[in-house]
Parts: structure tokens; C-alpha cells; sequence
């Protein structure tokens, strides 16, 4: 049309990068590519695909990466020169920070104005949790890597400390049906809750009222986690968080500062960590304040 396009941002390298490189050859437009980790990776299995996304990023003009860990597997395979590539990690929605502040009805004051959490109470009331329950969250599409597996198979070494356990799970996907069998299968059945995919109205709720979020992906084959805002997204509501040593999640979760990471796939150690942050509550509650300090810092 009549817009004067001076240059385009491109969310792939492909199949959108296709039709950027093609505009710049023809038309002179200058582009920026946005890459996540996976895409990175999965171009590089192919040699067609990686003919082209390395054409496709050596022709952009600027290369955005979500962590320091998608920069270096770009540098990797497709020998770009690292000062072409800024990290610019993913930042929680203005919203939510919003819904962070906020508590239950009764006492519109932050959440944050002392470190002992007035909300969860009145959160709870609301989700019709008891009070008494120790609630573990993980959000996130259930597939394979997501690690949910290991964190169902962590339970039983943890329900011998902790007997009101409860664990809620929010998202859907391809492993769900896998992920219910392991539940059947070590009798966690009262102690696991799959509630589904949630609306950011809903998802505050269970962030408000949760103890400890837990996501320990794993790499399969070209599919691993690129950065993972979900742990921004817990931190943010004051949540210390437990992740894995993969891809890009050590940069989201800074181990032993806003919340710790374990080995992929080690489900007494993932015990080991719940336990010990059930143990120590200031502990846990330093993790989760320093978490939302630097969300708020760096993470907008």
C-alpha cells in the first residue's frame, strides 16, 4: 500500500525470513531477525534449511536472541559474528505487574509491603484452598521436555516430609494423557490437580497462592528451552522457583539468588530442593523477594 516501510522486523528465520530476505534483494529493505532457541536449533538438523537460515541471517541487519544461550548456539552453527547478535530476553506483561500489587479484596496494599505474604491468605479463600495445604505450580504446555514427568516423580520422597502437599498443574498438551498414567501409577492422585489452560486472570490467582513454582525442562533433540518466562512470571509474584541446567533457563533463574536449579531428568534432587526450601520459609521468601526485585529491574 502507501506505507512507507523503512525496514522489517521478522518474528523466524523461517519461513518468515524467506520473504525478508527476498524483500531486501528486490526491494532494499533492511531487516532484523527474532530468534527463540528452538528455531535456532531445528534449521540446523536440515542441510537445505540451514543453507538458508544462515543466508537469511547473515543478510539481516540486526539478530535479536532471547538469552545468551540461543546467541551461542546462532555463533555455533551458523559462524555469525557475535557482535551482530543482541540479547534481549523476554519481559512480563505491564498487567501482571499490575496483578502483582494487587491482593485479595479486602486489602488493596502490596503484596510486598512486608515479606510475609498478607495475601495468600485472602488468595486462597478464593481458590478454595485450605490454608494449610503447601501448594507447588508449574505452568506451562505439557510436552515431553516441559519435565513435568520429573516433578511427578519427585512427589513421593516429598510427601513423606511434607503430607499437605498439593501440586497444581495449569497448561494442556500432547503428554497430558502420559502424565495422568504416572500420576495413577504412584498414587498421587490426592495430591495433584491438572486445572488446564487459565486465563492471566486466573493464572494470578494461582501464582498469588502458591508456595514454590517448579519447571525442570530438558533438552530432545533440537527442542530445548530457549529463556522461559514463566519463571519471571512466579518471581514476579514473590515465588521462588526451581529449574534445570538447560538451554536458556539459568539465565531466567539465577541458582541460590531468585530460586535453584537442578540437573534435568534428577527427581531426588528436584525432592531434595522442594524440601528444602519447604524447611527454611525465610529462605524462601528471600528467594522470591530478590526474584521479583530483579523482574522488576530487568525484566520490563
Amino acid at each position: 500500500g502507501r506505507e512507507k516501510v523503512s525496514q522489517l522486523a521478522v518474528g523466524n528465520i523461517l519461513p518468515l525470513g524467506y520473504v525478508a530476505y527476498l524483500i531486501k534483494i528486490f526491494k532494499k529493505k533492511p531487516y532484523t531477525v527474532f530468534t527463540h532457541g528452538y528455531d535456532i536449533l531445528l534449521a540446523s538438523q536440515s542441510s537445505w534449511k540451514k543453507f538458508w537460515a544462515k543466508l537469511i541471517l547473515k543478510n539481516a541487519r540486526a539478530i535479536i536472541a532471547n538469552s545468551q544461550f540461543t546467541k551461542n548456539q546462532i555463533i555455533k552453527h551458523y559462524q555469525i559474528v557475535a557482535d551482530k547478535i543482541k540479547i534481549v530476553y523476554p519481559c512480563v506483561a505491564e498487567e501482571l505487574i499490575k496483578a502483582a500489587e494487587m491482593t485479595g479484596e479486602t486489602n488493596q496494599r502490596s503484596v510486598f509491603a512486608n515479606s510475609i505474604f498478607p495475601s495468600r491468605s485472602a488468595d486462597r479463600q478464593y481458590l478454595n484452598t485450605p490454608i494449610s495445604k503447601f501448594n507447588l505450580l508449574s505452568v506451562a504446555r505439557l510436552q515431553a521436555r516441559k519435565g513435568i514427568d520429573t516433578a511427578l516423580e519427585s512427589l513421593p520422597a516429598v510427601i513423606r516430609i511434607i503430607p499437605n502437599l498439593r501440586y497444581i498443574i495449569v497448561g494442556d498438551g500432547p503428554d497430558q494423557a502420559r502424565l495422568k498414567n504416572i500420576v495413577k501409577q504412584l498414587n498421587l492422585a490426592k495430591y495433584v490437580e491438572f486445572v488446564g489452560v487459565k486465563n492471566q486472570d486466573e493464572l494470578v490467582q494461582y501464582y498469588k497462592q502458591a508456595d514454590i513454582f517448579i519447571l525442570t525442562p530438558r533438552q530432545i533433540g533440537p527442542d530445548a528451552e530457549g529463556f522461559g518466562i514463566v519463571y519471571s512470571e512466579a518471581n514476579l509474584f514473590g515465588l521462588p522457583v526451581i529449574g534445570s541446567k538447560t538451554g536458556g533457563v539459568s539465565e531466567a533463574v539465577l541458582d541460590g539468588q531468585t530460586g535453584l536449579l537442578v540437573e534435568p531428568q534428577n527427581s531426588q534432587e528436584l525432592a531434595e530442593a522442594i524440601i528444602k526450601l519447604y524447611q527454611n520459609a525465610g529462605w524462601r521468601r528471600k528467594l522470591g523477594q530478590q526474584g521479583r526485585e530483579r523482574v522488576l529491574r530487568e525484566f520490563r
